[in-house]
């Protein structure tokens, strides 16, 4: 009977054991499968991702020709920071349109990459109306322009005679302009 009992102890004990190492093996294999899974559905997302990227890259290029317009005035609309000779042609081009005397400080170049504000200070003379048509120009051209200070003085071309050039006004503005 002693026998029996101690073939049936060996015996439980070999029985939990591989109880044991099949429950091992099946939490292991569990775990593999659970991070398969998320690889296969983090992989079908990212198919599902692509293929919409493509669509859309796809769809951009058949459009592109009818995005093109837009997309060259937007160009056209930021200066080049190296070469400012159109917006300073512009200015001046404004100013002599609307009889206003300019005068441009220099403007501060920046060589860091990308869109950036390039500051510039207008010193423009001349009528009041001259000088509100000259800043429409300015606020409507094809120039993304943020004035941010503007001020108006009169100018007194004879210190004896308070009167003469009482017409003349002296606009003093500070902007910046859409670089690249």
């Amino acid at each position: 009977m002693e026998n029996n009992i101690k073939k049936f102890k060996i015996g439980l004990f070999f029985a939990v054991l591989i109880f044991a190492v099949l429950i091992f093996f099946v939490c292991f294999c569990f775990g593999k499968i659970v991070d398969n899974y998320k690889n296969i559905v983090s992989a079908k997302f990212a198919l599902t991702f692509s293929e919409i990227q493509e669509k859309e890259i796809k769809s951009f290029k058949e459009e592109y020709q009818s995005y093109l317009p837009n997309l060259q005035k937007i160009d056209r609309a930021i200066i080049d920071s190296k070469n400012p000779l159109d917006l300073i042609e512009f200015l001046e081009d404004s100013a002599a349109e609307n009889n206003i005397v300019l005068q441009l400080s220099p403007l501060f170049l920046s060589e860091k990459p990308g869109l950036k504000p390039l500051p510039v200070q207008i010193s423009a003379r001349g009528e009041f109306n001259d000088i509100l048509a000259f800043l429409d120009k300015i606020e409507y051209s094809r120039f993304l322009f943020s004035i941010y200070n503007l001020s108006f003085e009169y100018v007194r071309i004879s210190k004896t005679d308070p009167e003469s050039g009482s017409r003349i006004i002296q606009a003093n503005i500070t902007a910046n302009i859409l670089a690249k």
